[in-house]
């Protein structure tokens, strides 16, 4: 589980605009 935290809160992503899939997922979720 630790790896999955630290790459959800630390990995950009250049596909999402180098955001990382935590940031994306919070956005997201504001949507609703």
């Amino acid at each position: 589980a630790q790896s999955i935290q630290i790459y959800n809160n630390e990995r950009p992503h250049s596909s999402l605009k180098n955001k990382t899939p935590d940031e994306v997922h919070r956005a997201s979720l504001q949507h609703f």
